[in-house]
């Protein structure tokens, strides 16, 4: 096996081990709870915005 078929395979092992690492870390965030605490929270900050603007830009608790 010369310098460059080691090179390639090293290579492709490499972007593989990359590839799978970065697969986990997707389906972590897709989790089906994450996706509730990530909408929980943009309706809270929605909510937030829609009060200020009835308020007249006082916050209203």
């Amino acid at each position: 096996m010369n310098k460059l078929e080691l090179f390639l395979l090293v290579t492709t092992i490499i972007l593989a081990i990359i590839t799978r690492v970065q697969h986990e870390v997707i389906k972590k965030h897709n989790s089906p709870e994450n996706k509730r605490r990530i909408f929980r929270e943009v309706a809270l900050e929605n909510s937030k915005g829609w009060r200020e603007k009835r308020s007249g830009g006082k916050v209203v608790s």
